[in-house]
């Protein structure tokens, strides 16, 4: 059953891109990036920084001495969230669920993973306000 779950989650995946890729002007916005120049760099690198510095900062969300990901697969999981959480109608349901998931498929037990992720949210929350 999981098999067949993950087969037509890849399936409507690909389906969804290639409508997306179907509707993309490709010239337009090539001539819209050449008109960046290397601004396009500071567009994509200050993002990623963001995104780097708050998966430092949540990575120390998790009790000192426990299983840890390392900081690229935090990155990662983080960054596989938060994708999810853009594009799905539950938005940070979606998104936190399936950080814990991943994040317990490294090692990180459910209890911990989830009191990290709420601590994260919340400091994010904050740092926001």
């Amino acid at each position: 059953m999981k098999r067949y779950f993950k087969t037509g989650s890849i399936l409507l995946s690909i389906a969804l891109l290639a409508i997306f890729m179907a509707q993309v002007d490709f010239i337009l916005l090539w001539e819209k990036l050449r008109l960046l120049k290397w601004k396009f760099l500071f567009i994509i690198l200050t993002p990623g920084l963001g995104y780097w510095l708050a998966t430092l900062a949540w990575r120390h969300c998790f009790p000192q001495g426990k299983v840890q990901p390392s900081l690229y697969r935090l990155f990662m999981i983080r960054h596989l969230g938060e994708s999810l959480a853009l594009i799905n109608p539950t938005n940070i349901i979606a998104g936190e669920s399936s950080k814990a998931v991943l994040l317990h498929k490294e090692g990180v037990p459910y209890k911990t993973g989830i009191v990290s992720l709420a601590l994260s949210r919340t400091l994010l929350i904050l740092s926001h306000i």
